[in-house]
Parts: structure tokens; sequence; C-alpha cells
């Protein structure tokens, strides 16, 4: 894909163009189900802490 030379400083043309934007927003959603994966597997991990527990 060609993004066209529209603005002065060389790199707000690739970060003002609609494919960075759309890269930037599929980041963001793998990064909200790795967060909540995350939290999710060290919740039950502490929930097998306490049932191991004498």
């Amino acid at each position: 894909m060609h993004v066209q030379a529209v603005y002065k400083p060389w790199y707000l043309n690739f970060l003002l163009h609609w494919t960075f934007a759309l890269e930037l927003a599929i980041w963001l959603v793998a990064g909200q189900f790795a967060l909540r994966d995350f939290r999710a597997r060290r919740a039950i991990g502490k929930e097998a802490a306490r049932a191991a527990e004498p």
C-alpha cells in the first residue's frame, strides 16, 4: 500500500493514515483479550493455592 505524503513531518503520514488506525485497533483488542486471560489465570492460581492449604 502506498502512503501519500500529505503532512510535512514524514512520520505523520504513517501515524495519521487509516491503515495505522486499523492496526492500532487490532492491537488494542488483542491486548484486551490478553489482559483478560492473564487476570483470569491469576485468579484461578489464587483459588488453587487456597484449596491446597491445609
